[in-house]
């Protein structure tokens, strides 16, 4: 059976609140394999996901101490 990756996925930058399933998306896809990597390559498994109170800025499309991300 093939293992899948989630990915967490902004769909779109938020101009108030943040709301699940729209702003942020999870997808599912086929999870690499390490027949899939190339030379220099690593596969990494992430056990946790952590959500800091400072991510919020990085999502928005202002300026402000960090830029946005692309």
């Amino acid at each position: 059976m093939a293992r899948e990756s989630l990915q967490i996925i902004l769909s779109e930058r938020p101009t108030t609140a943040i709301i699940p399933g729209q702003t942020l998306k999870q997808v599912r896809v086929p999870a690499p394999t390490e027949a899939d990597l190339q030379d220099g390559q690593l596969l990494l498994e992430s056990l946790y996901l952590a959500i800091d109170a400072a991510m919020r800025f990085w999502v928005e499309d202002k300026r402000s101490f960090m830029p946005p991300s692309q």
